[in-house]
Order: C-alpha cells, then structure tokens, then sequence
C-alpha cells in the first residue's frame, strides 16, 4: 500500500486560527466569536487533527464546544440534547485522534460523562477508548 500522504502543515493552520481571532473574532461578544471560531477549529482539525502536536487544538476545540453547554447552564436554561450531543462528540474526537498531551482531557470527559450520563457513563466511555 502506498504511504499515507503527509499532514498539512501545522503551523499555517496555527496562522489561520490566529488571523480568525484576530480579524473575525476579537469585537464579537463570547457567544458570537465562540459561534465564528468552533467551525473554523473542526475546519483546521479536519485537515490537521490526526498530527501528534494537534494536542492544544482539540482541547481548545472541546473547551468551546463545552462552553455553550456550560453558558445555557450559567443563563439558567435547560441543556439542549443537541449542545449534550455536540459536547460529547467533541471529547469523542479527541480523545480518538492520534494527537499527544490529551491525559488531561481524558478525565475531564470521564467526569463530564459521568455527570451528564450518571449510570451510562462507563459503557460511554468504554466505547469511546475502544475507538482510540
């Protein structure tokens, strides 16, 4: 079999997160720039989440994802199934990817699952470290 083809590279895809930042996101309010950034992060990740150093960026990636959560959490508004479902899918990519330096993160999903899912969190866990 051929050899796979070789990551993009990383540090321009760095240089892209900081331009969205900085040009795209620095005058919107916390929900807006987190609503401009999520899709540019699954973007970069798409193309360079597989790179062992993309450590940072998924767990940047899950850290906004799990804001929303938590923002509708702090207003006093129910946690919709689909904020639950984005949170989740966003630790299980992650935790799945080939990226270093998610340890960390790996406990932060088992206590958010645990809290979220109580009785069902080790079978979610479970079938998220049999993908990794």
């Amino acid at each position: 079999a051929p050899p796979p083809p070789p990551l993009p590279q990383l540090p321009l895809w760095h240089l892209f997160l900081k331009f969205v930042r900085e040009h795209k996101v620095a005058q919107l309010e916390r929900s807006a720039a987190r609503a401009q950034l999520v899709p540019a992060l699954e973007l970069l990740l798409e193309a360079v989440g597989a790179d062992p150093s993309a450590g940072p960026l998924w767990t940047e990636y899950v850290s906004l994802t799990a804001a929303a959560e938590a923002g509708a959490e702090a207003d006093g508004a129910l946690v919709s199934a689909a904020e639950l479902s984005a949170t989740r899918k966003a630790y299980q990519a992650a935790l799945t990817s080939c990226a270093a330096g998610l340890d960390g993160l790996l406990r932060e999903y088992e206590a958010w699952e645990t809290r979220t899912s109580g009785s069902q969190a080790k079978a979610m866990m479970h079938d998220t470290l049999e993908k990794a």
